[in-house]
């Protein structure tokens, strides 16, 4: 006789293809409590806490009923339900347990290196769902706690045979099923992703790039988050048509096949690693500019007057025959005398101007190569007195 205890999906007791009487709604939860903790005993207090959320005075004796009917169920099939002092332990014996079955599966199914030997027994755990909700919804701190430990792994076993699937080259028929779980989980990055790449296997390029920006989208307007980094790779393959997802066989993310860079605008990040997964530099033409455009702004050595020919329209001597002005570049680490007062602070500006009675131009320096000196030019100096204190007894005033 084969007896099955279900908790993927509806809790019940099926003994050969029928479904056994286990004592209602409360029978249901005594089950669910300790086919969870199958092998092992549950206390009195914690088997009463998953029944009741606020037990009664009769806790104790209404679960040695449920438990005896139980036991007397599944007894003639080789389970068992044993009382001890401290609560009560159910031993599955020849009886299936879903539970532990789908558990093996996946084990099973992540040590196979093949993709079809893996979607083998994928296919054969998710067949042992019978609904979308495990433990039949069942509500309560522990039961809701479970079944969202098993959603997830069912949602985990659902994604490794979805990208088995695509491994074996049913690209196709695989898409519809994704665009779904994409929208049902849209948080879930792992299933864009093999969203992404089954489209893009199936000639739908231009639809794997639309389905990437509206994840994109998604991710920052639910959670404010980027995509990861797989995402991110996955998608600067497709613009640049990576010769590695075309084809079947897995496809994995490696800093060998597509480097992301972390840094910049989303969108010159984008552009830029499409460039390097190409094989291409990520510019052709910023490196020289920039290195021009540093060369220009660079000025070599100290500040210094340069030889220029003298103006013959001015009669003032040329700044380069001023006395205290050297003509050579200083040699680091000397001193030199400072320059008179009248021809400290002068350019080659600024005699010109004085000549033709023009102000002269303060404050600014002429750009290196386009006047031929850079000399400092001095503020304009004004020939002020201080003003006098006041005495402290402040104004005199006027006699009467």
């Amino acid at each position: 006789m084969a007896l099955v205890l279900s908790l993927l999906g509806p809790v019940h007791v099926t003994l050969d293809g029928g479904v056994l009487e286990i004592g209602g709604p409360r029978g249901r939860r005594v089950l669910a409590a300790l086919a969870l903790e199958a092998g092992r005993v549950v206390p009195m207090a914690g088997l009463a806490e998953a029944v009741w959320d606020d037990p009664p005075a009769t806790a104790r004796q209404q679960l040695q009923n449920a438990a005896g009917l139980l036991r007397r169920r599944v007894a003639n099939a080789g389970a068992s339900v044993v009382r001890t002092d401290a609560g009560f332990l159910l031993d599955p014996g020849g009886a299936v347990l879903d539970v532990r079955e789908f558990a093996r599966l996946r084990t099973a199914a992540h040590a196979v290196g093949e993709p079809a030997g893996a979607r083998l027994l994928l296919g054969r755990a998710l067949e042992l769902w019978q609904g979308p909700v495990a433990l039949g919804g069942l509500r309560g701190r522990i039961f809701e706690a479970a079944a969202a430990r098993l959603a997830q792994d069912r949602l985990d076993c659902v994604e490794r045979a979805l990208a088995a699937d695509i491994a074996l080259g049913r690209h196709a028929e695989v898409c519809p099923e994704l665009a779904a779980l994409c929208a049902e989980h849209p948080l879930r990055e792992r299933l864009v992703e093999l969203h992404v790449l089954a489209l893009y296997r199936s000639g739908r390029r231009a639809e794997a790039l639309a389905a990437f920006d509206s994840a994109r989208r998604r991710l920052a307007r639910e959670a404010g988050l980027d995509p990861g980094p797989d995402l991110r790779a996955l998608h600067a393959a497709v613009l640049a048509d990576a010769a590695a997802l075309r084809g079947c066989g897995p496809w994995s993310a490696g800093p060998q096949e597509v480097p992301v860079d972390a840094g910049g605008p989303a969108r010159t990040r984008r552009r830029r690693t499409a460039r390097r997964a190409a094989g291409g530099t990520p510019h052709p033409h910023r490196a020289p500019r920039q290195s021009a455009t540093r060369a220009r702004r660079k000025v070599p050595g100290p500040w210094c007057l340069l030889p220029i020919p003298p103006d013959p329209r001015c009669p003032v001597p040329h700044p380069t025959a001023l006395p205290g002005l050297p003509s050579t570049p200083r040699t680091p680490g000397t001193r030199r005398a400072p320059p008179p007062r009248a021809a400290r602070h002068r350019t080659t500006r600024d005699t010109p101007d004085r000549a033709y009675g023009r102000s002269p131009t303060v404050g600014r320096s002429p750009a290196p190569g386009r006047y031929g000196a850079r000399v400092p030019a001095a503020p304009l100096q004004l020939n002020c007195r201080p003003r006098p204190r006041r005495s402290s007894g402040g104004r005199k005033r006027r006699s009467a």
